[in-house]
């Protein structure tokens, strides 16, 4: 079930017109400031919801090389973590 069926799907036609570039503008908002969130729109949240499933049919796209490396270092990343606690 992807996210996005929870909204009715993509209702709106995402263009390079500025469907993209408002996800970015959306996406970088999120990460900078958390208190950002309370004030989206609804159609804001739509944007960032399918901008992640997009990244995400990216992700499941790249050749399992990539996604080895990517686990690896994730797993790295974690125990360097443990180890600081």
């Amino acid at each position: 079930s992807a996210p996005s069926s929870k909204y009715g799907g993509a209702t709106k036609p995402s263009g390079a017109d500025g469907g993209s570039k408002t996800a970015f503008a959306v996406i970088s908002g999120f990460s900078s400031s958390k208190k950002n969130v309370s004030i989206w729109s609804e159609d804001e949240a739509l944007t960032r919801v399918r901008a992640e499933e997009r990244l995400r049919k990216e992700k499941e796209t790249m050749g399992l090389e990539e996604m080895m490396r990517e686990v690896r270092l994730w797993r790295g990343r974690e125990e360097r973590e443990e180890r600081a606690d």
